[in-house]
């Protein structure tokens, strides 16, 4: 079983590189042995110079796939104050998700750094719990991308992913099926929404994009738009002025920023091409980016 999840692993990893570059894949999954010296190094520095003096602080990176996210966690994790866990890493995932709370805590409890950072994407639905868990310093960073990128790059890694993960939310019209972590927050409102767009006749993209109105939704169903423990960044005001984006977020943490946090930021020209998307698909989105945006 582990040596039939260890192949298929293996070869997804060989078609996202020959997809989007080696170099791309290395950075992506924090592969580069330089990267993780120089991190190291800066943890070692960092509590030289300022001894842990309390509890370690917990930031939840949370949104939809393909938002944006691994470039904030490459940031953090440059900064000396921070243990970072990926949704790669064993100690804290298992199959993406969180393991226990117990396990989560007990990884807070001993990290020795500042901040600890976990980045569970699967379990974006359950923030206010996350932030319970972490304790009263706790924070949220939920990171949304503009639609149309999310869509293009979710497409080019995932296939039609999301397509059949629509197509299985209206084919399970009395939400019966096994739980997942995609399914698990679904309400019959969004399911219904859903099945109004037939999604046997949607395309690959505008699946994508009603996966990402569906995910970045639970921001406002949680209520995190009313809480001062959460920060709302908005991926393409983050690649148009990183220091200014990252030292936000490192204030809410409370971590002076280092400008060496941004300096993997590719400059920001346009905002991506609009794709013909559905109608019904594009007036959600359009709808849900004005309320993110505002």
């Amino acid at each position: 079983m582990v040596a039939g999840w260890n192949m298929d692993k293996v070869r997804k990893h060989v078609q996202w590189a020959r997809e989007g570059g080696v170099k791309s894949l290395i950075e992506e999954d924090e592969l580069d042995p330089r990267q993780w010296a120089t991190n190291a190094l800066a943890r070692r520095r960092y509590r030289q110079a300022n001894p842990m003096v309390g509890p370690s602080r917990a930031l939840w990176v949370l949104g939809a796939q393909r938002s944006g996210t691994n470039m904030v966690m490459r940031g953090l994790a440059k900064h000396g104050g921070t243990k970072i866990y990926n949704e790669n890493n064993r100690k804290a995932f298992e199959g993406f998700e969180l393991r226990s709370p117990s396990a989560v805590r007990q990884l807070i409890d001993s990290s020795g750094q500042a901040v600890t950072v976990f980045k569970p994407l699967c379990d974006s639905d359950r923030a206010v719990e996350l932030l319970e868990l972490g304790g009263p310093d706790s924070r949220v960073a939920w990171i949304y991308r503009d639609v149309d990128a999310r869509a293009r790059s979710a497409v080019k890694k995932f296939g039609s992913a999301n397509l059949d993960m629509m197509k299985a939310l209206v084919a399970d019209v009395d939400g019966t099926a096994d739980e997942t972590w995609w399914n698990r927050p679904v309400d019959d409102k969004t399911r219904s929404t859903i099945a109004s767009l037939d999604p046997a006749t949607l395309s690959p993209h505008d699946a994508a994009a009603l996966f990402w109105w569906m995910r970045n939704s639970m921001y406002f169903d949680q209520g995190l738009d009313k809480r001062d423990d959460t920060v709302l960044i908005n991926y393409q005001k983050l690649l148009a002025d990183p220091a200014e984006v990252m030292a936000r977020l490192c204030e809410a943490i409370d971590l002076q920023f280092d400008p060496s946090m941004v300096d993997h930021f590719e400059e920001f020209r346009t905002r991506p091409n609009r794709l013909d998307l559905n109608d019904g698909v594009r007036a959600l989105c359009d709808e849900l980016t004005g309320r993110l945006d505002g």
